[in-house]
């Protein structure tokens, strides 16, 4: 993410396109939940709570990792569509 980040960065200070930062940021902001909610399931497995309660953790995790991907593919198109063809 950090790689990521600078190339945002440098992109966007070389271009006026603020959906490059928004999206980047929303990929951040999925990939940290992700990161705190796998925390907790781990936590969660470690102090044998509730299989529900576990599960729950485990797919909420899933779940921001998903859209932190879908947020880079985003990104990803959108540096495409800033560089030269």
């Amino acid at each position: 993410m950090d790689q990521t980040q600078q190339a945002v960065a440098f992109l966007e200070g070389a271009s006026a396109n603020t959906a490059l930062q928004q999206a980047f940021n929303a990929s951040y902001a999925s990939f940290e939940a992700a990161t705190q909610e796998n925390a907790a399931a781990r936590q969660a497995l470690q102090q044998f709570l509730p299989p529900d309660q576990s599960l729950t953790l485990i797919k909420e995790s899933l779940s921001d990792l998903q859209a932190t991907y879908q947020n880079l593919f985003t990104v990803s198109g959108i540096i495409q569509s800033l560089l030269p063809q």
